[in-house]
């Protein structure tokens, strides 16, 4: 059976409130995810990008961000899911840490060899992006800053939008168009494992400024790796 070149993925994971069982499902299932892209994929790397928020509702009691470096290990990204550090469902509300979380996915050591992807898993935008002003990320991270980095190390930047909130589903669109990614709406969250699947074996395109198309359904084997 052919497969797809080398990949490098980092899950961008919001962890945040509500998100917090989005971010939970996902870990159970992780397994079968990884499994799933690694029959299609061959020879994967993981990484993870846990992240929440600044001051009272994320960094002061928990975290910003959480990081795991790109691993072959399946185990320790399963570890490093389950772990109680994790803290799912602490704080939320407003804009999330999600530039600050892009800048710790492009201090990760990408392969170029390598296909290279981030799955952005949230329902707020970034500081910044208009929803508590324009230039409100206490650490001075632009998020576009982080994007156009992405895009110019060839990161393709794919995002699954949990909810319906306009600014987000907006920011979402931009950030997968600029580094030739794509943004998925999230149905329910069951489909997330399967989402997330789909995006990691997204072929990476050119950047694009158009509104990008939904991501395509993954090969049958992908799908029924994940129903078992």
């Amino acid at each position: 059976m052919l497969r797809e070149p080398a990949l490098d993925v980092a899950l961008l994971v919001d962890t945040t409130g509500a998100m917090g069982a989005y971010a939970a499902h996902l870990g159970r299932r992780l397994a079968a995810t990884i499994a799933a892209v690694e029959r299609v994929a061959g020879d994967v790397r993981l990484g993870v990008v846990a992240f929440k928020d600044h001051g009272a509702e994320g960094e002061d009691d928990a975290y910003l961000t959480r990081t795991l470096p790109l691993t072959p290990d399946r185990e320790r990204a399963l570890g490093f899911f389950a772990s109680p550090a994790l803290a799912p469902g602490v704080g939320g509300g407003g804009a999330e840490a999600v530039e600050c979380a892009l800048r710790a996915a492009r201090g990760l050591r990408w392969r170029e060899d390598a296909r290279r992807a981030v799955v952005l898993v949230g329902d707020k935008p970034p500081h910044g992006a208009g929803l508590d002003g324009l230039a409100a990320c206490p650490e001075h991270v632009d998020y576009r800053e982080e994007v156009e980095a992405l895009a110019r190390r060839g990161v393709a930047l794919h995002a699954v939008h949990v909810g319906g909130h306009l600014v987000t589903g907006r920011v979402f669109e931009f950030m997968a168009a600029r580094t030739g990614g794509a943004c998925v709406p999230l149905g329910h969250i069951r489909d997330l494992p399967q989402v997330v699947a789909d995006l990691c074996l997204l072929p990476v395109a050119a950047p694009r400024r158009r509104r990008p198309e939904p991501a395509r359904p993954a090969p049958r084997r992908v799908r029924a790796a994940l129903a078992a």
